[in-house]
């Protein structure tokens, strides 16, 4: 099993009863995570900065990040630290303020590429 867009689309907003085999095989294969950054990366981004609000890391600064796509319920950032799954951050960017949960985080070249379910946007 190979993850599709679809399957990707699903992890962010965690819908659907496959979420964990999702999760595992996108975390576990080389491919796939090539795949998504690379389909991710050719639909633009965004300049944005991510706050991680994790109690643990909350005093942090803002990091640098890229929104690579974005739609009503979720986003896909580019970072460039390890965010973990289930952290709750903010993002900065020109498409506005907004607040999520962390569905899915893996290595991509010289950062990693999260996903964003949306909790609230201002």
């Amino acid at each position: 099993m190979h993850v599709s867009r679809i399957d990707l689309e699903k992890l962010v907003v965690g819908h659907g009863s496959d979420l964990a085999d999702i999760q595992a095989h996108l975390q576990e294969c080389q491919d796939c995570q090539n795949e998504m950054a690379a389909s991710l990366e050719t639909e633009g981004t965004s300049d944005a900065r991510v706050k991680i609000l994790d109690p643990i890391t909350s005093l942090g600064p803002s990091g640098p990040a890229h929104v690579l796509s974005a739609s009503s319920t979720g986003l896909h950032v580019k970072v460039y630290r390890l965010v973990f799954v289930g952290a709750m951050v903010q993002v900065r960017s020109s498409i506005g303020n907004v607040f999520g949960r962390v569905r899915y985080c893996f290595p991509v070249g010289s950062g990693f590429q999260i996903g964003v379910k949306i909790r609230k946007a201002a």
